[in-house]
């Protein structure tokens, strides 16, 4: 799956037989510019920018090489990279999402509230008279 076809969303890898990819949000540019994190100059950024917004809109490796003076192979890598860096960003995002709750889940507050809710709603064998 590429940018083509996914229809103004980025396509990530996903690890499941039955999803094998998941459709997220395409990032705006200033999120496009954190990814790469000042690693590339500004002027190859817009172009690459430029390049993915065309590759998004169903323009095919060919069209979008031709109208950025690049190759097709050279296209494909700009996408693929891109492809990468929204899919760890994603994942990264997801997996300390997923920390914070099992820390707020967890926390020593919440633990002795469900332990005392539960004491008392659900009496211990014997203790129901």
């Amino acid at each position: 799956m590429n940018l083509r076809m996914a229809k103004g969303r980025v396509p990530i890898r996903n690890n499941s037989d039955t999803t094998p990819f998941l459709l997220v949000a395409y990032p705006d540019r200033q999120q496009f510019d954190g990814l790469y994190k000042k690693s590339t100059r500004k002027e190859l950024l817009d172009k690459y920018w430029a390049v993915l917004l065309k590759r998004s809109q169903g323009a095919s490796l060919s069209e979008t090489g031709a109208l950025f003076g690049l190759t097709k192979e050279r296209v494909r890598q700009i996408e693929a990279k891109f492809v990468r860096k929204v899919g760890e960003s994603y994942w990264a995002q997801t997996s300390q999402t997923l920390f914070d709750l099992g820390y707020m889940l967890t926390s020593a507050r919440i633990r002795s509230f469900l332990e005392t809710e539960t004491l008392e709603t659900n009496p211990p064998f014997g203790d129901s008279h």
